[in-house]
């Protein structure tokens, strides 16, 4: 994981791998803004993408990555690179109501 990272950090724009459960390996191209994941399987898959700085500064996670985890929550692991730094982050179980 961490060649890959480090293969798509400081990119202009933003690249997804996504690494399906069934161990085929995913790669999308977006803009310097956002990545799709479109055909992907997300089920039990640690997605990996890049985020380019913004104003020469690293970013960490921002709302479409939260609305991507909550939408699919069977998504192993959600890392986003910027900058020198690794974000992590996966879904927690929901809370009784």
């Amino acid at each position: 994981m961490t060649e890959t990272l480090q293969g798509i950090v400081g990119l202009e724009v933003e690249h997804a791998v996504v690494i399906q459960r069934d161990g085929r390996v995913f790669h999308a191209v977006g803009t310097r803004d956002s990545v799709t994941l479109d055909g992907a399987d997300l089920d039990g898959a640690i997605v990996m993408h890049n985020h380019v700085p913004l104003y020469g500064e690293p970013c960490s996670f921002g709302k479409d990555d939260y609305v991507t985890l909550r939408e699919n929550p069977k998504i192993t692991l959600l890392i986003a690179c910027s900058g020198g730094y690794r974000y992590e982050m996966k879904a927690g179980r929901k809370s009784p109501r």
